[in-house]
């Protein structure tokens, strides 16, 4: 009985620490240089079927880790398993791939802010 109960403790710890590792708790105003600059006409006009769309029509290679990382919640070793290619890879298509998502959406490149209008 020890045993179990000892295993079943380390794994319920190690299953909270990937979790903590995976979705770390970050105070906004620390985190606010990080975000991107989107307008608020930009956000009102998006839902979610929208990008449901936008990313059926995104590329193949990189559709289906975006797909299995944000709707399906998969790690990224696990897309690693499921796509049968390297945990760089994975990592590289999902950046790639959220890099285009963002421009279908917003029609800026992933790497620009978009400025405010002047007046």
């Amino acid at each position: 009985m020890k045993t179990w109960l000892f295993t079943t403790l380390h794994r319920e710890f190690l299953g909270s620490r990937r979790r903590q590792t995976r979705f770390p708790h970050v105070e906004l105003e620390h985190a606010a240089a990080e975000l991107p600059t989107v307008s608020p006409a930009t956000v009102n006009r998006l839902d979610a079927s929208q990008v449901l769309e936008s990313l059926a029509t995104l590329d193949e290679i990189y559709q289906a880790p975006v797909a299995l990382f944000y709707l399906q919640d998969c790690s990224y070793n696990e897309i690693a398993e499921i796509l049968d290619v390297p945990l760089g890879t994975v990592k590289s298509r999902l950046t790639r791939g959220l890099g285009r998502l963002h421009q279908m959406l917003t029609g800026n490149p992933a790497g620009t802010q978009s400025q405010p209008p002047t007046a």
